[in-house]
């Protein structure tokens, strides 16, 4: 299908003075139980914030110890009036720890925007596979992608109303946007009989989506079968993978 069929979506991303009021309240929190810090970075997302937060030495050689920081993480959910506030003790390959606060206004990400972003263009044409999905934005706004084929055990998992059947729709859509019906084809299985039913109808289904329990596991015996069949196939041409075969 053409990429005019989805609809594009302009981030709405916080305002200056929100970011620097909960710049100055962190600061002030801790420094309310005399620890000293200094944000040293902003990364602002589509739903949340992350301050790069950066504790000074307390005698000019020793730190303050990050997880004295983590203790206060209550306070200063408080203080930033937030639900729910995850801390990076640290970020992963950083010398600073991030504190990531939930947006006022939350924006909605869309995704002809991830697809039409160069960061996805860049990804897919180095990786060239057909699997190779966009699945959002992450916290620094930055798109981001996976490749199905490397990761084929994949369980969606979340609270109620957390976005799984969105996150499965937009696959399914980025695979259907990406792939033609002779390269990809797709099983359906919806036994709660109103998530995947759009779908019906579309080229790349090898039958229509099943709703009923006692089809449900028929079609998934036969899915164990043509995965045995397939692996034989690869023992036979002593291949490891799709690509080697």
């Amino acid at each position: 299908p053409d990429i005019d069929l989805l609809t594009p979506v302009d981030l709405l991303m916080p305002e200056e003075d929100e970011i620097n009021h909960k710049v100055v309240l962190i600061e002030n929190t801790l420094l309310e139980f005399d620890v000293d810090i200094d944000i040293i970075d902003v990364q602002v997302g589509p739903t949340v914030t992350r301050y790069a937060v950066q504790p000074y030495k307390t005698d000019g050689s020793e730190r303050i110890r990050l997880n004295k920081i983590a203790s206060y993480a209550s306070d200063l959910s408080l203080a930033l009036s937030a639900k729910r506030l995850r801390l990076e003790t640290p970020v992963p390959g950083t010398n600073y720890m991030g504190i990531e606060v939930p947006n006022k206004q939350p924006s909605t990400v869309a995704l002809r925007n991830v697809i039409e972003s160069k960061t996805y263009y860049d990804e897919s044409k180095k990786k060239d596979a057909a699997l190779f999905i966009p699945i959002g934005r992450d916290v620094s706004g930055e798109p981001t992608s996976i490749n199905l084929a490397e990761m084929p055990h994949l369980l969606i998992a979340g609270t109620t109303g957390s976005g799984k059947s969105v996150c499965i729709a937009a696959i399914a859509i980025a695979l259907l946007m990406q792939n033609p019906p002779d390269k990809v084809k797709m099983v359906m299985l919806d036994p709660k009989m109103v998530e995947l039913a759009r779908f019906n109808g579309i080229p790349h289904l090898l039958g229509p989506v099943e709703t009923d329990t006692e089809r449900i596991i028929g079609v998934l015996k036969w899915c164990t079968r043509e995965m045995d069949r397939r692996y034989k196939l690869l023992e036979e041409h002593s291949a490891r993978n799709i690509d080697i075969y």
